[in-house]
């Protein structure tokens, strides 16, 4: 069992991060620099003042250090973190180190 570097508390919490990490990634270079604001910035859906971060990948760890944890193929997830009582179970898949899918 692992657990993510964040600590989400619930299983559709976790699903959302990745899909949002995973729809951002799919976007072309050129969409990611204008949610950015690396192109010319216009008057559009994002607030002024606050600026765009690109949603983090999600990575996963494995409690205590004894085990080492997988980069590649797939992983059990468990959550939240402990002291807390784990309320989701999932398992995921994982490449390059980053949590590409989950079920």
């Amino acid at each position: 069992m692992a657990y993510t570097e964040k600590n989400f508390r619930t299983k559709k919490a976790l699903k959302d991060a990745v899909k949002a990490y995973n729809d951002y990634r799919a976007l072309p270079e050129s969409e990611r620099a204008k949610l950015a604001g690396a192109e010319s910035s216009s008057a559009g859906a994002f607030h002024p003042i606050i600026p765009f971060r690109p949603p983090l990948p999600v990575t996963v760890f494995q409690p205590g250090g004894m085990f080492p944890c997988p980069t590649e193929g797939r992983v059990t997830l468990e959550g939240p973190h402990y002291p807390a009582p784990h309320t989701w179970y999932a398992t995921g898949v994982l490449k390059d180190g980053i949590l590409i899918s989950v079920k």
